[in-house]
């Protein structure tokens, strides 16, 4: 057994999401306070060129801190605050515009909080929070109305500020809202600390409770998070004139309209107050004595919600040129409503006056505060944790592509098009894709304003717009709400059968899954079908979690794969895929054969080789549907849209035949989306599409205008499709009008649509039911995919609405394998299949036992004819004759079957053929006694065919071959023939897996490959064949190195595998390059005499043998190396490359001799076996002091010619 390394973590609060994640001690830890502005451009603070409102504190954070040039949030309020918390971009996230603010959180939406609870950290968030209850007035105090959003039930423990949006605008709001012992953890506070008790000034309220906050814990050994959330400079801006101090320095600027005065002095007064926050971490009582200062270990981040809004309040943004040189405003997708001012403060940390160009968003935070408290986030977040650019320390990982959804409302572009969404790749091109379906391609590098599109009628250009549209799609823009799921299925269970999870459905794109084992004894999970999420992580509490990987399946985390401790995976020739990464965090482990697609860091184990099949015992799968199961026409799947709102994709079905399974749920095509909003009718219990504007169906095909569901028969279970429906209405004139059902049958071509209609009416009273009939078809066990185009509609924001998509099909039962007897006449040993299970293959045709021939003549075409059948009166005699047909077949690696039942059909040519006929398998051997069915006198004549099927009852899972045989006697001629017309087996599959690993294992990574600090790579070497007999890993990227490897000898035909002189095993190549080394190298015992040698090169490593003495590894033992030894003489602290050949630490006349034997040997000429080793006494005569260097170079200069 390879070591392992665990990590015994703490467990954060009650949240399934959360419980037993590990976290690092070795984490920072620091406190962190998040400041986000409400509305402020980026070009309104002096540190981006402000020159006419003062922000002084907030520039000297960027003067002594890292200020970046790419920072992004979202359009809007609401999904920016929900992209800081949740650590999900728009697309992902469960508040994706300010029209869902009234809904709020969820209350499975997991938040920062909530994740570094488990590091220790208290959280505190004072100011906007927004959601959970209403507004409230002068004389009706507001009311919580969604408790699932409030701040204390995602882990901010302390809260005084806005639980209303819209109260959050009013600075002289008389309800404010604190954390207390309510029912519902919040209550209601009256503002009424001003003059005869009117309402203060809110944001002077929350910014002193920050700074409060600050004063009780700054002692307290647990570090905190507090979030700041101002809601400066957001409009009233009228408000400000009657606070304490009113305009402040700009009072006296005559020639500014109030709102300018107004704008300049909010902005210039929360300035104030986080300077007089920074002063509080210098001094946190306030007595004087920074000896308690807190400021260096306080990390500091400033941003805002969005870009400044220029439509609002009459707000001076053009005036101040507050979004900079940037396009728009806020809701907006140009720069000016996206592009925020992000200012990060971590004295003695963060380097002062450091500049990032890295491009980062709101969605970065939660990766960034979890990595930094040493917690895990939930697993395939979007955001990526920017520590290592903050800290300097560790690889800074990218983010390829930044994805913003358009909110809804217009801002002041004067284009009249509107956003739909946008995509901004790091290499600074961005695309905008409008309500119309036009595009906007965008060099920001070379044009930040955004204000001279890149051609697309260039090809060059064309071609970015699609490589940016398609990673939008991929990214989830526009897509479906993370749904955080738990794996809750049995020992031995399928990760991707929807009953193996908590809530309905199968695995898809937008879940973020957690398959974790907490209890005391390791469990398997199996992937024996493709698995896609938008992340999934592997773990276990004490005991190991296994997850299968089977020969040709795919397990996809979209954003992540994380195996995390006690985790592992093991790929049985499967596919682990990531678009980002693979994380093996501490404790995890990945082996097995197979391919990593994504990048792989490694904190763990990486084992490559293949699971051996003995250490895991077999769940037996469910059984198979019987085989003459016939249902006639049934209702196959029909989708319940109860409750529905564009919800993707849909699982929920009203009818489902127990025999067929809803592989993929009714989802969107890459070319439609939601309407979400934004005009157009929201009926409920429906999707509402939009983007269907191509000309015809071939374009529409083309653009992949379609919605769509998948039905795959359970095993054991043929489907027959009858009918497809759908039923739509258009919303208006605009929508699509033209309507076409596909099918993946024939391959979604246009040429081949099974049904089509055109609509031009409007309206929800207006529905139609489109229905193709389906011709009939050969029964199927694969899935098939049904698929609704659309096209004809005039404006991409034209809407049809769909609420009914159904399946009727035919369901009969069918062979696991069937042979096809469909060729020439008596063709043995047949090996022609019409079906055949993936998970089975033939292991020997179907063919004739040695006691049958080939009859002679008088036979029908498609059958196997025989004659020999024994004339004994028993079994025995056939068995003794060796008088049966036969097959064999065998489960493919890392399965096991169970054997349900053969059957052979059968005719018999007369009366005096065989009449009597036995099935018996090799399972239970073939002897009398083990029959599994027998048969006897059946009439004769080719109308008379008949089956024998023999029934396998308690059948035990096998990994081996297994044979059936068809015995025939009681002939009364021996050249009377049978005839065979058909031979089928029925079978059930389970997956197996193994504990250890055998040294056979190829593992590919398309990616590039981090081998970090406290990593492993363990290697087992049995032969000399790389993949075969030795483990070996292919990056086709670039492999840094920074953590262990440990080689094994394993077992090579009987003994352990002995390595000679010469041989070379390249067991980690790099395409794109290796840097760094291993940090520790444990390496086998050698046969005397030689030494190891790992050879890095630039694109990888190999482990060479070589002789003790070659103490400069250039692969002979001469002069060289014998002046090695003599530099390096007497030192006691040695290893070969300084002389030590004997490997005693000292480099002395032993090691001599060993040169002496040697020298003149390369390193694939010799033997070892062949090699003399110097006895102890011979080493010294070599060399006594001075005296004997002397003797020693004169030697070396006679035989050496030197």
């Amino acid at each position: 057994m390879k070591p392992r390394y665990w990590l015994i973590g703490l467990t954060a609060p009650a949240c399934t999401a959360l419980s037993g994640q590990a976290v690092r001690a070795d984490a920072p830890r620091p406190n962190i306070i998040h400041i986000l502005a409400d509305d402020l451009g980026w070009g309104s603070v002096g540190f981006n060129g402000q020159t006419q409102i003062a922000t002084p504190n907030i520039d000297q954070l960027a003067a002594q801190g890292m200020r970046f040039e790419n920072s992004y949030s979202a359009p809007v309020c609401a999904p920016s605050r929900a992209m800081l918390y949740t650590g999900f971009h728009q697309g992902h996230g469960s508040l994706d515009g300010n029209d869902e603010i009234t809904a709020g959180f969820r209350a499975e939406d997991v938040m920062t909080p909530q994740v570094i609870a488990a590091a220790g950290y208290n959280s505190a968030i004072f100011g906007k929070w927004g959601f959970g209850a209403t507004q409230g007035s002068a004389s009706v105090a507001p009311v919580v109305n969604s408790t699932a959003s409030l701040p204390n039930n995602h882990g901010f423990t302390d809260f005084y500020g806005y639980l209303n949006h819209g109260a959050a605008h009013d600075y002289f709001n008389k309800w404010m809202w604190q954390t207390s012992g309510a029912p519902q953890g919040v209550s209601t506070t009256i503002n009424s600390g001003g003059p005869g008790g009117t309402a203060q000034y809110t944001h002077d309220l929350i910014a002193a409770k920050s700074e409060q906050y600050v004063a009780a814990h700054a002692a307290d050994e647990a570090p905190f998070y507090m979030e700041v959330a101002y809601t400066i400079p957001h409009f009233d801006l009228d408000a400000i004139s009657s606070a304490p101090g009113g305009y402040g320095v700009y009072a006296s600027q005559s020639t500014w309209t109030p709102q300018q005065k107004a704008y300049a002095a909010m902005i210039t007064r929360m300035d104030a107050s986080i300077g007089s926050l920074m002063s509080r971490l210098d001094d946190p009582n306030n007595d004087g004595d920074d000896s308690d200062s807190i400021r260096e270990n306080t990390l500091v981040i400033f941003t805002s919600d969005n870009g400044g809004s220029p439509t609002e309040d009459n707000a001076p943004i053009d005036f101040f040129n507050a979004n900079g040189d940037f396009r728009g405003g806020k809701f907006e997708l140009y720069e000016g409503g996206i592009h925020s001012p992000t200012v990060a403060y971590w004295p003695g940390t963060i380097a002062a006056g450091s500049v990032s160009d890295y491009r980062t968003d709101l969605a970065d935070f939660m990766a960034t505060a979890t990595d930094l408290a040493g917690a895990e986030a939930p697993v395939g977040i979007d955001g990526t944790s920017i520590a290592p650019t903050l800290t300097g320390v560790g690889h800074q990982r990218e983010r390829d592509y930044l994805v913003f959804e358009h909110q809804g409302s217009r801002g002041g572009d004067p284009d009249p098009r509107i956003g739909r969404w946008a995509v901004v790749r790091q290499d600074g091109m961005k695309l905008i894709q409008y309500y119309d379906e036009t595009q906007a391609v965008f060099n920001l590098n070379a044009d930040p304003s955004e204000s001279s599109p890149l051609s697309l009628g260039n090809p060059a250009n064309a071609q970015i717009a699609a490589e940016l549209q398609a990673a939008a799609v991929a990214e989830g823009a526009l897509r479906g709400v993370v749904e955080y799921r738990t794996y809750t299925g049995s020992n031995g269970s399928n990760v991707q059968d929807d009953s193996s999870w908590d809530g309905a459905g199968r695995p898809n794109g937008y879940w973020s899954a957690t398959i974790a084992n907490n209890g005391a004894t390791p469990r398997i999970a199996h992937v024996s079908d493709d698995v896609t999420t938008l992340g999934v992580e592997i773990r276990g509490q004490s005991a190991e979690q296994v997850v299968d990987v089977h020969a040709g399946q795919t397990l996809t985390g979209r954003n992540e794969v994380r195996i995390g401790a006690h985790g592992r995976v093991d790929l049985s020739g499967g596919t682990l895929a990531s678009n980002r990464w693979t994380n093996i965090r501490v404790g995890g482990e990945l082996r097995g054969q197979g391919h990593v697609v994504g990048d792989v860091y490694n904190e763990g184990e990486l084992s490559p080789g293949r699971a051996d099949a003995t250490a895991w015992p077999v769940v037996a799968p469910p059984a198979l549907p019987p085989s003459s199961l016939n249902t006639g026409v049934v209702s196959g799947a029909n989708f319940n849209f109860s409750g529905v709102q564009d919800d993707v994709p849909l699982q929920a079905t009203s009818t489902l035949s127990p025999y067929a399974e809803v592989s993929h749920g009714l989802d969107f095509g890459p070319g439609v989306s939601p309407k979400l909003g934004n005009g157009g009718t929201d009926a409920g219990n429906e999707f509402n599409i939009i983007g269907q504007t191509g000309s015809t169906l071939a374009a529409a095909i083309n653009n992949g205008d379609y919605i769509s569901f998948t039905v795959d028969p359970v095993a054991g279970a043929g489907a027959i499709p009858s009918s497809v429906s759908f039923r739509v209405w258009r919303n208006g004139g605009a929508a699509a009008k033209n309507f076409a059902i596909l099918s993946s049958i024939d391959g979604f071509a246009a040429t081949t649509a099974l049904a089509q209609a055109t609509y031009t009416d409007s309206g929800s009273g207006n529905q139609h039911t489109l229905t193709a009939t389906l011709p009939e078809i050969t029964a199927t066990s694969d899935p098939i995919e049904y698929r609704l185009y659309g096209w004809g509609a005039t404006d991409g924001g034209g809407n049809t609405h769909i609420n009914l998509a159904s399946l009727n099909a035919r369901f009969v039962g069918i062979p696991t394998l069937e042979f096809n007897l469909a060729q020439p006449n008596n063709g043995a040993p047949l090996t022609a299949l019409k079906r055949s299970d993936s998970h089975l293959e033939l292991a020997a045709g179907l063919a004739r036992g040695p006691g049958l021939s080939t009859p002679n003549g008088g036979n029908a075409p498609n059958e196997l004819g025989v004659t020999g059948f024994s004339s004994g009166a028993s079994l025995q005699s056939a068995i003794d004759g060796g008088d049966y047909l036969s097959f064999a077949v065998r489960p493919i690696e890392g399965m096991a079957m169970f054997p349900d039942s053969v059957t052979f059909s059968l005719w018999r040519d007369s009366a005096d053929s065989a009449a009597t006929y036995a099935v018996l398998s090799s399972a239970a051997g073939f002897i009398p006694g083990q029959q599994l069915a027998e048969v006897n006198n059946f009439t004769s004549g080719s109308a008379n065919r008949f089956e024998i099927t023999g029934s396998f009852t308690g059948a035990q899972a096998t990994t081996e071959s297994v044979e059936f045989r068809l015995y025939g006697w009681n002939a009364t001629a021996s050249l009377a023939s049978t005839h065979l017309v058909g031979a089928s087996l029925r079978a059930r599959f389970a997956s197996i897996v193994g504990g250890e690993v055998d040294p056979s294992g190829q593992l590919s990574v398309d990616g590039d490959y981090y081998h970090l600090a406290g990593s492993m790579l363990a290697i087992d070497l049995g032969g000399r064949s790389a993949g075969v007999d030795f483990d070996v890993v292919n990056v086709s990227g670039a492999v840094d190195l920074e953590g262990s490897l440990e080689v094994s000898l394993v077992d090579a035909g009987g003994s352990l595998f002995s390595p000679t002189l010469g041989d070379t095993f390249e067991i980690l190549t790099a395409a794109q390059g290796l840097s760094g080394s291993f940090s520790d190298v444990s390496l086998p015992a050698l046969a005397a005499g030689l030494d190891w040698f790992v050879d890095y090169s630039p694109n990888g490593v190999s482990l060479d043998v070589v002789a003790s003495a070659d103490f400069n590894s250039d692969g002979s033992v001469g002069a060289d190396d014998l002046l090695v030894w003599k530099s390096n003489f007497g030192n006691e602290h040695a290893d070969r490359t300084d002389g030590d050949a004997d490997h005693d630490g000292v480099v002395d006349g032993r090691d001599f001799l060993y040169w002496q034997r040697w020298v003149g040997v390369t390193g694939s000429a010799t033997n070892e076996s062949h090699m003399p080793i110097p006895e102890p006494a011979a080493a010294l005569l070599a060399c006594a002091g001075v005296t004997g260097f002397v003797c020693l170079r004169r030697i070396a200069g006679s035989a050496l010619g030197s």
